[in-house]
Protein backbone atom coordinates (compact mmCIF):
# COMPACT_ATOMS: atom_id res chain seq x y z
CA UNK A 1 0.00 0.00 0.00
CA UNK A 2 1.25 3.64 -0.65
CA UNK A 3 1.35 5.80 1.95
CA UNK A 4 -2.24 7.90 0.99
CA UNK A 5 -3.28 4.48 1.01
CA UNK A 6 -1.83 2.92 3.99
CA UNK A 7 -3.66 6.13 5.69
CA UNK A 8 -7.18 5.40 4.50
CA UNK A 9 -6.30 1.88 5.80
CA UNK A 10 -5.98 2.71 9.01
CA UNK A 11 -8.65 5.00 10.09
CA UNK A 12 -10.89 2.46 7.92
CA UNK A 13 -9.81 -0.43 10.39
CA UNK A 14 -10.09 1.51 13.44
CA UNK A 15 -12.20 0.00 15.32
CA UNK A 16 -12.00 -4.04 13.56
CA UNK A 17 -10.48 -6.25 16.38
CA UNK A 18 -7.68 -8.66 14.67
CA UNK A 19 -3.77 -9.28 15.42
CA UNK A 20 -2.01 -6.81 13.79
CA UNK A 21 1.26 -9.29 13.94
CA UNK A 22 -0.79 -11.76 11.94
CA UNK A 23 1.15 -11.57 8.80
CA UNK A 24 -1.76 -13.41 7.41
CA UNK A 25 -4.74 -11.68 9.04
CA UNK A 26 -3.09 -8.28 7.80
CA UNK A 27 -2.46 -9.15 4.27
CA UNK A 28 -5.90 -9.96 3.69
CA UNK A 29 -7.35 -7.01 5.38
CA UNK A 30 -5.04 -5.13 3.09
CA UNK A 31 -5.68 -6.85 0.10
CA UNK A 32 -9.21 -6.18 0.12
CA UNK A 33 -9.01 -2.67 1.08
CA UNK A 34 -6.65 -2.05 -1.76
CA UNK A 35 -9.18 -3.65 -4.12
CA UNK A 36 -11.95 -1.65 -2.65
CA UNK A 37 -9.93 1.15 -2.77
CA UNK A 38 -8.51 0.91 -6.61
CA UNK A 39 -12.05 0.20 -7.83
CA UNK A 40 -14.19 2.69 -5.89
CA UNK A 41 -11.69 5.25 -4.37
CA UNK A 42 -12.81 4.60 -0.83
CA UNK A 43 -12.53 1.34 1.50
CA UNK A 44 -15.35 -1.56 1.63
CA UNK A 45 -16.69 -0.53 4.79
CA UNK A 46 -16.86 -2.57 8.05
CA UNK A 47 -18.70 -4.89 7.42
CA UNK A 48 -16.85 -6.13 4.70
CA UNK A 49 -13.72 -6.03 6.36
CA UNK A 50 -15.34 -8.17 9.14
CA UNK A 51 -16.44 -10.67 6.39
CA UNK A 52 -12.81 -10.88 4.80
CA UNK A 53 -11.37 -11.27 8.82
CA UNK A 54 -13.94 -14.06 9.18
CA UNK A 55 -13.47 -16.08 6.09
CA UNK A 56 -9.24 -15.69 6.42
CA UNK A 57 -10.02 -17.33 10.20
CA UNK A 58 -12.48 -20.03 8.87
CA UNK A 59 -10.50 -21.13 6.16
CA UNK A 60 -7.02 -21.17 8.19
CA UNK A 61 -8.66 -23.33 11.06
CA UNK A 62 -9.87 -25.58 8.40
CA UNK A 63 -6.47 -25.87 6.85
CA UNK A 64 -5.04 -26.48 10.49
CA UNK A 65 -7.91 -28.99 10.95
CA UNK A 66 -6.27 -30.77 7.35
CA UNK A 67 -3.01 -30.86 8.61
CA UNK A 68 -3.84 -32.36 11.96
CA UNK A 69 -5.95 -35.46 10.20
CA UNK A 70 -2.86 -35.87 7.86
CA UNK A 71 -0.63 -36.24 10.72
CA UNK A 72 -2.78 -38.16 12.58
CA UNK A 73 -3.25 -40.51 9.38
CA UNK A 74 0.90 -40.46 9.51
CA UNK A 75 1.04 -41.64 12.97
CA UNK A 76 -1.49 -44.41 12.65
CA UNK A 77 0.21 -45.69 9.48
CA UNK A 78 3.86 -46.16 11.10
CA UNK A 79 2.20 -48.07 13.92
CA UNK A 80 0.61 -50.45 11.62
CA UNK A 81 1.73 -53.74 12.01
CA UNK A 82 1.46 -54.12 8.23
CA UNK A 83 3.63 -51.21 7.55
CA UNK A 84 6.20 -51.77 10.79
CA UNK A 85 6.34 -55.57 9.21
CA UNK A 86 7.61 -53.90 5.74
CA UNK A 87 10.42 -52.05 7.86
CA UNK A 88 11.56 -54.93 9.40
CA UNK A 89 15.88 -55.07 8.24
CA UNK A 90 17.74 -58.14 8.00
CA UNK A 91 19.99 -58.89 10.15
CA UNK A 92 23.79 -58.49 10.21
CA UNK A 93 24.20 -62.12 9.55
CA UNK A 94 21.40 -62.28 6.62
CA UNK A 95 23.30 -59.22 5.13
CA UNK A 96 26.86 -60.75 5.28
CA UNK A 97 25.26 -64.33 3.98
CA UNK A 98 23.82 -61.86 1.03
CA UNK A 99 27.21 -59.98 0.59
CA UNK A 100 29.05 -63.02 0.24
CA UNK A 101 26.86 -65.04 -2.15
CA UNK A 102 26.93 -61.98 -4.37
CA UNK A 103 30.77 -61.71 -4.53
CA UNK A 104 31.43 -65.31 -5.36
Amino acid sequence: LSTQEEEEFKKHIGSLDYDKDSYGEDRALKKAFKDAYDKNGVGPGLDKMKDVLKKYRDRKAKQEERETEVLDNIADMLFNPTFQDKLQHSSPAEIDSKVQAFLS
